[in-house]
């Protein structure tokens, strides 16, 4: 199988291409800034020429876009880059993906975020009508839209709903690399104060391995036009989570809350019911507190910035 990544230079691209591979798939990289070993195609989705020319390029037998612009913090900041790239990128490679005219299956990354306001302190499923209270939940909406629309017209589309996922190589503009990225800025035994945001909110986190491998699943065994979930299908409040990893850093850490930390609008509770996804025979493998080591081993690496 030749599987086409877009964004395959963020956080999940790396861990997708080496899942991809290990069931022997021939993985295509596509991003706008050049990578060594992850990026083959320079290109930027909202670019619908370029996208079209490398998609006729490579002749994927899949597609699993990946692009966009994922922190909900920078889409309430440049609301108009958001929709360019998450829904117009999205745009673009449904087009040239039809224009291709052979098979070719998209798995279009989409997110738990589109819930929104409907979400409640119950898992959610995929019957739920979404009802976006940010510009991410927004723009990936309609993303999906786009993409589930282009099926009139013989787009092989599934849409995965991924909740939050975690792991090594993820930016500290995310709740928990932040962490761990201000934690990690003293020796062990030493003494840090934590700037925060909102800790009482509730998600539901996976590891992002386990994320990829229902990538890879959907792919193969995932029913075109629908809707899937992925996560753990359990609830974490993000102070739970700050301790948990507070525990694992050998730091001594007080907490002060940073206003400009804090979210306008937030999703008190947003958890989801993944059966529909696990009824095709995928299950979480990895812990959380796997995940929050590898970040915390990664972050103790970099230099101090």
């Amino acid at each position: 199988m030749r599987v086409l990544v877009t964004g395959a230079g963020g956080f999940v691209g790396p861990h997708l291409r080496r899942a991809l591979q290990a069931t022997g798939a021939e993985v295509f990289g596509l991003g706008p800034h050049p990578i060594p070993g992850e990026v083959d195609l320079l290109v930027d989705v909202t670019d619908t020429k370029a996208t079209a020319e490398a998609v006729a390029k490579v002749k994927p037998d899949a597609v699993v876009h990946l692009a966009g612009l994922s922190s909900v913090s920078e889409c309430g900041k440049e609301p108009m880059k958001a929709f360019q790239i998450n829904s117009g990128g999205a745009l673009s490679v449904v087009q040239a993906v039809l224009a291709l005219k052979a098979p070719c299956r998209v798995l279009l990354v989409s997110s738990g975020e589109v819930y929104g306001a409907a979400a409640g302190p119950a898992p959610i499923d995929e019957g739920l009508l979404p009802d976006p209270m940010n510009v991410y939940g927004a723009t990936k909406r309609a993303a999906e839209i786009i993409a589930l629309q282009h099926r009139y017209q013989g787009l092989d589309v599934i849409i995965a709903r991924p909740f939050n996922h975690i792991g090594p190589g993820q930016t500290p503009t995310f709740v928990l690399p932040s962490f761990a990225q201000q934690v990690t800025r003293v020796p062990r035994g030493g003494q840090v104060t934590l700037e925060v945001g909102n800790l009482s909110a509730v998600r539901d986190f996976s590891h992002v391995e386990d994320i990829v491998e229902a990538y890879v699943l959907l792919l193969r065994q995932g029913k075109g036009g629908e809707v899937y979930n992925l996560g753990s299908g359990v609830g974490r409040s993000i102070e739970s989570m700050l301790q948990l990893l507070v525990a694992r850093s050998g730091r001594e850490v007080t907490v002060k809350v940073d206003p400009k930390r804090l979210r306008p609008v937030e999703i008190p509770t947003l958890v989801g019911n993944v059966e529909k996804l696990k009824a095709l025979g995928w299950k979480p493998t990895r812990s959380v507190d796997q995940a929050l080591s590898a970040i915390l081993d990664e972050m103790e690496r970099r230099p101090a910035p």
